[in-house]
Parts: C-alpha cells; sequence; structure tokens
C-alpha cells in the first residue's frame, strides 16, 4: 500500500532528476483513484476532436492515472501529457491552454499541424515541452516568454 509519504518522495526524486536534465519519462508520481478535474476536461475533449482519436478515461473524467497518456496531481489537474508516435493529426486546440498545472507535454513523432495556439502561454508550469517531428506552421507565438518555467524545448 501506498503512503503519501511515498508520493512525496517520488515527487522529490523526478524533480531532482528532471533537475540534472534526467527525463524519466515513464515514471511519473502516481495518486491511484483521482478522476481527472472538470476543469481539465474541455481540453481533453477537444484534444481528442481536432486529433480524431479517442482515449481511454478522457471523455468521462475516470481515473486519471488510469487514463491514455496523461497523470494528475491530487487535486485531478492534468500535470503529465505524453502522446508520442500516435499518428494525431490535426491542430493543438486552443483550450489547451486550460492544462495549467501541465509541467510535462510530449507530443514527439505525430501529424499534429497548423500554429502552436497563443493560450500556449498559459501554461507557466510547463517544464518539459516535446513538440518535435509534427506538421507545426508558423512563427512561436509571442506568449511563450510567459511560459517562465520551461526549462527543455
Amino acid at each position: 500500500m501506498r503512503t503519501s509519504r511515498d508520493g512525496m518522495a517520488a515527487v522529490a526524486l523526478l524533480s531532482v532528476l528532471t533537475s540534472w536534465g534526467v527525463l524519466v519519462a515513464p515514471f511519473v508520481a502516481q495518486v491511484q483513484g483521482q478522476t481527472i478535474d472538470s476543469s481539465q476536461l474541455q481540453a481533453l475533449w477537444d484534444m481528442q476532436t481536432s486529433w480524431g482519436r479517442t482515449f481511454d478515461q478522457w471523455d468521462t473524467g475516470g481515473d486519471c492515472n488510469a487514463a491514455d497518456g496523461i497523470s494528475c496531481n491530487s487535486q485531478g489537474m492534468v500535470t503529465w501529457l505524453e502522446l508520442n508516435q500516435l499518428n494525431l493529426g490535426g491542430p493543438l486546440p486552443d483550450t489547451i491552454g486550460d492544462l495549467v498545472d501541465l509541467s510535462h507535454m510530449l507530443l514527439d513523432s505525430n501529424s499534429i499541424t497548423g500554429t502552436l495556439p497563443s493560450t500556449i502561454g498559459r501554461l507557466t508550469a510547463l517544464t518539459w515541452f516535446s513538440i518535435c517531428c509534427n506538421s507545426i506552421t508558423g512563427s512561436i507565438p509571442d506568449t511563450i516568454t510567459d511560459m517562465v518555467g520551461l526549462r527543455d524545448v
């Protein structure tokens, strides 16, 4: 049985490793049985619609850490989005900026198109952003300078 002490130790270890530049993508602090916060659902629904793909648990507000490609904190806020190499096509929706607790967004090697929405600047907790090998066009929005926590792009 996991205790909150185990979770705190896991988060501390993840913090240290990422500050050293070590990516431990499969390792994410899990909150068993935490449901996705309703404020996060619209962004997740919009991504599914934009990309023409349905992910388990995203549309039901189910167990966040059992949901495909995401993890949440203890409040049910999405903190990790990892959807690499899934052949996702279409633009990032403007509501991506509603995932304000997101610290890692990894969308490599898909077919994501369009420009980065200006709302991406609201992701001030984002430290790791990787969207290589897609079909993003246009210039980088000025709001990216608002992403003060960003360390790895």
